[in-house]
């Protein structure tokens, strides 16, 4: 029996109060987990391809460059069905919602996460603080 994946990661940066199948929240500047297994299907969002597999390897050709070197697979687990999605230096502009989608000889399925940032109104703080001192010296 043989078995192929297709992942194919998109992000899309719209409002969180769409509903999603998941809500994941990631600390600004570390590394987060996407949830993505191949009974859900590929993961993608919108038309900004973030992370491609297929033919047991990553597809970067058509990678958003925003999230270039900052994405990658379990790889050691994809056949056992894991195709949750690493991805690091989490940017305030990441947060929106991602679509994954899986082809396998089972059939196409996808699922959606909300990806949401967490402490990002501090950083924004800090930055504007900085600013205003700048401006004052």
């Amino acid at each position: 029996l043989q078995c192929w994946l297709v992942l194919i990661l998109l992000y899309d940066h719209v409002s969180l109060a769409v509903v999603a199948d998941t809500d994941v929240s990631c600390i600004f500047m570390e590394t987060c987990m996407l949830p993505c297994s191949s009974e859900g299907g590929t993961v993608s969002a919108g038309d900004i391809t973030v992370h491609s597999f297929y033919h047991n390897k990553d597809q970067l050709e058509r990678q958003n460059q925003r999230f270039r070197g900052r994405t990658s697979l379990f790889n050691d687990q994809i056949s056992a069905g894991n195709a949750s999605l690493q991805l690091t230096k989490v940017e305030v502009q990441d947060e929106g919602r991602y679509k994954c989608y899986t082809s396998t000889i089972d059939g196409n399925k996808e699922s959606f996460i909300n990806l949401k940032i967490d402490g990002k109104s501090s950083v924004l703080s800090l930055f504007l603080l900085i600013i205003l001192i700048l401006l004052f010296l």
